[in-house]
């Protein structure tokens, strides 16, 4: 394993202990899996869950892996605590079984992709916690909002000029990217030094507004991104 100076067997050890949290919050969904109409489909997704989990855990990082992972694997579980609300399955929910094989495949899917992650990310580096608290100490909350503004702007623009030339409207998008990877950078920097309080609800409240604009309940995305930033102060 590729590791940086100084990184011994203890450190890599404690690098994917995994936080006691986690097994009593798989407790409760294993009781949610059990009390709706699907159990056994319930089961599978909450074991899915559980490996991933285990195998993708990285202490004192950012949970990043498993940030992407459990967006898309709530999203095929939320049909299970919907039957649990409603009494019904998922087929009579959704209109017909097929729907409940739909939601097998998507839970083989998740898994599929978390694996993919943990063979591409076993020779990752353990980070260096210090040279990132060095590099989130050097960054400027004003510069930072003013990247974030300039790339707003630049994805309005982007936007009207995408119908104008279609080929170009995916290459535009990619400036979404750099966006939230700016918005990321300053939420981590407001958690962890508590400067910018006032730009950082700015930030929240413009993304949220813009995102009820749209489709595909967009506004909920600051939040993710809020939460994955959080992950990596924790990590430090």
């Amino acid at each position: 394993m590729k590791l940086i100076k100084g990184t011994n067997s203890s450190e890599i050890k404690d690098r994917y202990r995994r936080p006691g949290f986690l097994i009593w919050l798989f407790i409760i969904l294993v009781v949610a899996a059990l009390l709706s109409p699907n159990p056994f489909l319930g089961l599978f997704g909450v074991s899915v869950a559980g490996i991933l989990s285990y195998l993708l855990w990285r202490e004192r990082e950012p949970q990043a892996f498993l940030f992407i992972l459990a967006f898309q694997w709530f999203q095929v579980f939320a049909v299970i605590l919907l039957g649990v609300l409603t009494g019904r399955s998922i087929g009579e929910e959704m209109g017909g079984s097929h729907f409940e094989e739909a939601t097998l495949l998507s839970f083989l899917g998740v898994g599929v992709l978390g694996l993919g992650m943990k063979f591409a990310s076993r020779r990752a580096a353990v980070l260096d916690i210090e040279r990132i608290q060095g590099l989130l100490d050097s960054l400027i909350v004003k510069k930072l909002f003013l990247a974030w503004l300039f790339l707003s702007v630049g994805l309005l623009g982007a936007d009207q000029l995408g119908y104008l030339i279609p080929g170009l409207r995916q290459a535009f998008l990619a400036l979404d990217v750099w966006k939230w990877a700016v918005v990321v950078l300053l939420f981590m920097k407001w958690l962890d030094s508590r400067e910018g309080r006032i730009i950082v609800v700015i930030v929240l409240a413009y993304e949220v507004f813009v995102g009820m604009l749209g489709y595909f309940s967009a506004f909920k995305e600051v939040f993710f991104i809020l939460l994955l930033a959080g992950s990596g102060i924790v990590a430090l």
